[in-house]
């Protein structure tokens, strides 16, 4: 396949991606299609992140703008994979998150979650060692837990989905060790509600404190069809911790 249809095609699935509503995920692996034409993978990911999200535009308050930072959640998810082509894979989700935050005597626990979702990846070019290729993927996260503070207590919904974009190179250190990374964008949009017994409410839209970041990674064949891959993601505002364990068929 040429390099400028595989550029097309990555677009056009990036496109397909973005007009879904329910997604879940954190850990990206390598930016690189890997899976053959017709070839199947299963395996599961976990990651943790601690970011920081803009809370705006309040409703029901007298704080229009605040930041919440320490926000933390942990994700397990099994992931199905399936090559398309050669150069063109693509994956399907399904499992659970779980979402806290404490700062500053206030603090909320959200429930455990199911967690669903899809990616795609695409090479665009490689020689003996470099492999250059990218990835999107985009998460849909919903909590319900008990919002409180010092006095004051009530129910919280918070919802937003997090949409991912990496490019960048893989390099083969040996047969069967790999280092990957590069940078990536980063988009977050949702709505935290609560309430509390007495009728009194609040509203706010939910942004991406940081927008652009990076990430690095390294990659192991730990025997024939299996592989594992730990990295790490970074921003600004944002520190995510995620690793996978595959075996391809």
């Amino acid at each position: 396949m040429e390099r400028s249809s595989r550029v097309g095609i990555f677009v056009v699935l990036c496109a397909v991606v973005i007009s879904s509503s329910v997604f879940a995920s954190g850990f990206m692996g390598p930016p690189k299609s890997e899976l053959e034409k017709g070839q199947f993978s299963f395996g599961f990911d976990y990651s943790y992140n601690d970011m920081a999200l803009e809370l705006g535009e309040g409703r029901g308050t007298g704080v229009s703008n605040r930041t919440v930072k320490d926000w933390k959640s942990d994700s397990l998810t099994a992931r199905f994979g399936y090559g398309l082509a050669d150069d063109i894979d693509v994956s399907f989700l399904l499992g659970g998150v779980r979402m806290r935050y404490d700062d500053v005597g206030e603090r909320f626990g959200g429930d455990e979650e199911w967690a669903y979702g899809f990616g795609t990846k695409v090479t665009f070019c490689k020689s003996d060692k470099w492999t250059w290729g990218g990835l999107f993927q985009m998460s849909w996260y919903e909590a319900e837990g008990t919002w409180s503070g010092p006095g004051w207590t009530g129910d919280a919904d918070v919802d937003y989905w997090h949409l991912q974009i990496a490019v960048g190179p893989t390099y083969e250190i040996a047969d069967n060790l790999s280092i990957y990374g590069g940078p990536f964008w980063q988009c977050i949009d949702g709505e935290k509600k609560y309430t509390e017994p007495g009728g009194w409410w609040e509203k706010y839209d939910i942004d991406a404190a940081s927008n652009c970041g990076g990430f690095l990674g390294m990659q192991f064949d730990i025997c024939e069809n299996t592989l594992f891959s730990v990295e790490y993601q970074f921003t600004s505002d944002d520190d995510i911790l995620g690793m996978g364990l595959f075996w391809l068929f």
